[in-house]
């Protein structure tokens, strides 16, 4: 039995979905249970599909989104070689993406590849092509190169989450292991200050991993 918690929650992420204009709302369905929301229906776009995802994590009390939405395409959609063809030139006008990101292409499908040195530089390239004509998804498998994590590298992670005015800082515990893997845990008020603590994260030297423990509270 739905609850009044998640009846109101399911009429804020459709008033959301609904007032943001880079989604069309109508062929959206969103359900709730015990504060999880679950979207189906399809976009036009697979960035379209990304921002009703975001647009859901946006509301006050969301525990969890589940996502069942999938692109269709309003007009014919290019052929693979198109999208890679696309892909490969929008990433070589960025001149935050190196060139050893590789592309491969299957049935609308992105997968990326290849080594950097930075998270950065990964999450740039994947936001780079799922705006592309055609994308139906995107896996990014891009690693990063080992670089090694100081003894200094934990308490850079937490001053800069001190600093930052979206996170409780006192709230986080920060942990770095052997092998330059960050943990996090604790409790957050909400979804973007759990984010803003990820991105603290993986914004420190040498860091090659986040493990997200943090709840929300």
């Amino acid at each position: 039995m739905t609850t009044p918690a998640d009846r109101s929650i399911r009429k804020q992420v459709l008033d959301e979905l609904d007032y943001a204009p880079d989604i069309d709302q109508v062929n959206i369905g969103v359900t709730v249970d015990a504060g999880v929301v679950t979207l189906s229906g399809f976009a036009q776009t697979y960035a379209q599909l990304l921002a009703a995802e975001e647009a859901a994590w946006r509301i006050r009390g969301v525990q969890g989104v589940v996502q069942n939405m999938h692109v269709r395409q309003r007009f014919e959609s290019p052929t693979d070689a198109d999208i890679a063809l696309r892909a490969i030139a929008t990433l070589r006008r960025q001149c935050t993406v190196p060139e050893s990101v590789r592309v491969r292409v299957s049935e609308g499908w992105v997968t990326l590849h290849g080594q950097v040195d930075w998270h950065y530089q990964r999450a740039n390239a994947e936001a780079a092509v799922r705006t592309l004509a055609g994308v139906r998804g995107v896996s990014n498998r891009i690693g990063l190169r080992a670089q090694g994590a100081d003894a200094s590298v934990r308490d850079r992670i937490v001053s800069a989450l001190q600093r930052n005015a979206e996170v409780e800082a006192s709230r986080i515990k920060v942990d770095v292991d052997d092998k330059a893997t960050c943990i996090l845990e604790g409790t957050v008020h909400d979804v973007s200050e759990r984010m803003a603590a990820e991105h603290a994260a993986w914004a420190a030297p040498g860091i090659k991993a986040v493990v997200d423990r943090i709840q929300i509270a």
